[in-house]
């Protein structure tokens, strides 16, 4: 049954994710802007998952929130728009929280970091959260999974057929691309806050 948004509330969530779309893109543009503009200013060891992490972000504000924008003008996002942004999103998702691991490693591991092998890893690290996010992002629509929520106003995974498919894929899709990541960025928030508590006893 489609959803529909009463008058009032349908242009307010237009302005506000209007605003969001604005802003977003303004303001992840601005980063990349200043890192490259200003690139021999910045002593920073961690501008590559910084990078990463503003780029999954300046996608999202492109091509998600924009999404959820125009199909609140529009009345929905249609094939193949819908299986587009579903795939994206994943992947942006899966980027950033890869990102925040990665730079919360490289905070543990400190000034060798920037070392010419270890950031090769950090590299390929990068790179694998993008390309592990893009492999999960098209399962659902390989398996035409992916319709549009108009309650949600995005495209999302539907769980009426294939149950035990969708199950076993998101246990595994949550397990590699969020529970290990998260489990990462605690151990090194841990790591850090001891390696500080034993810096200022001494």
């Amino acid at each position: 049954m489609e959803f529909l948004w009463p008058e009032a509330e349908k242009w307010l969530l237009v302005a506000v994710l209007g605003l969001e779309t604005v802003m977003g893109i303004v303001g992840n543009c601005l980063v990349l802007l200043v890192k490259v503009m200003c690139r021999g200013q910045f002593c920073c060891r961690y501008w590559l998952p910084f990078i990463s992490l503003t780029l999954s972000d300046l996608g999202c504000s492109l091509l998600i929130i924009s999404g959820s924008f125009l199909a609140m003008l529009t009345g929905g996002q249609r094939s193949p728009w819908c299986e587009v942004v579903s795939l994206l999103k994943f992947a942006f998702m899966t980027s950033s929280i890869g990102s925040i691991a990665i730079l919360c490693v490289q905070r543990v591991i400190g000034r060798s970091s920037a070392g010419s092998a270890l950031f090769v890893v950090m590299v390929t690290a990068c790179l694998a959260s993008w390309v592990t996010g893009v492999v999960f992002g098209s399962v659902p629509v390989v398996y035409t999974w992916i319709r549009y929520d108009s309650a949600e106003m995005l495209c999302a995974v539907f769980w009426e057929n294939s149950y035990s498919d969708m199950l076993v894929y998101i246990l595994c899709a949550f397990s590699i691309c969020i529970f290990l990541p998260f489990l990462l960025i605690v151990f090194c928030s841990l790591l850090s806050a001891t390696s500080c508590c034993s810096n200022s006893n001494r």
